[in-house]
């Protein structure tokens, strides 16, 4: 099990084991929840969140926000053996002062890099809903955290990225950092900040370290997210 604790604040705790393929969750008022990934062609990697008796309760794809990578165009397996949108990969995230809820993190496997993209969804009520209304993408030198964003930031989800200006694509680069506040109640979100590096950095722990942040890489802690 991989603990992902933000060194900045431990309001929240959220655990994260390794990431699979699907996931099972209990929410209050709808039940025992599996979790399951289907890639569906002409659409997007989709979690499919089934109740006991196999009926869909709520479907969520993940990358429409980047249709031109995210968009499958075929069947699996690809022209090019290991290459495009793939990879679901699911995480239980459990709070203490909210329900539990998954992460779903969809991958792509390029020629010389990956992109990721996340999706939390949870109970709202009796229903299940997106805690994420926004779809950040990061490539291999980027990252994600989901918690206790800290400074009284309340819970959500960071996510850095490298801005290409210049230089090799895996080099130094300056970063741009996003952090999206989620309410676990209303399964409302929003962008609270956003900030670009001054300096360029090799990693993104550099670089969050220069605005003063400090956030565990859900993508680093994850073998099967590795690019």
């Amino acid at each position: 099990m991989v603990r992902l604790i933000s060194a900045l604040a431990l309001a929240f705790l959220v655990t994260l084991p390794r990431g699979h393929d699907h996931a099972t969750l209990h929410a209050e008022g709808i039940g025992q929840i599996t979790v399951r990934s289907s890639f569906p062609v002409g659409g997007f990697p989709t979690a499919r969140f089934q109740d006991k008796f196999g009926r869909v309760l709520y479907s969520m794809p993940v990358g429409s926000s980047r249709p031109d990578i995210f968009r499958i165009d075929e069947a699996p397996p690809h022209k090019f053996k290991n290459l495009g949108p793939s990879t679901l990969v699911f995480f239980l995230i459990n709070s203490k002062s909210l329900p539990d809820s998954v992460l779903a993190i969809a991958m792509y496997t390029g020629g010389s890099d990956c992109e990721y993209v996340p999706a939390l969804v949870g109970p709202v009520g009796s229903k299940l809903s997106s805690w994420l209304q926004q779809q950040p993408v990061v490539n291999g030198q980027g990252g994600f955290y989901v918690g206790d964003l800290g400074q009284h930031r309340g819970f959500g989800l960071a996510a850095w990225n490298f801005i290409w200006e210049d230089g090799a694509h895996w080099g130094s680069h300056r970063y741009n950092v996003r952090l999206y506040r989620i309410d676990g109640k209303s399964g409302a979100s929003a962008e609270i900040f956003s900030a670009d590096t001054k300096r360029k950095y090799d990693t993104g722990a550099a670089a969050l370290k220069e605005l003063g942040l400090q956030f565990d890489n859900i993508l680093s802690n994850s073998p099967e997210l590795k690019c």
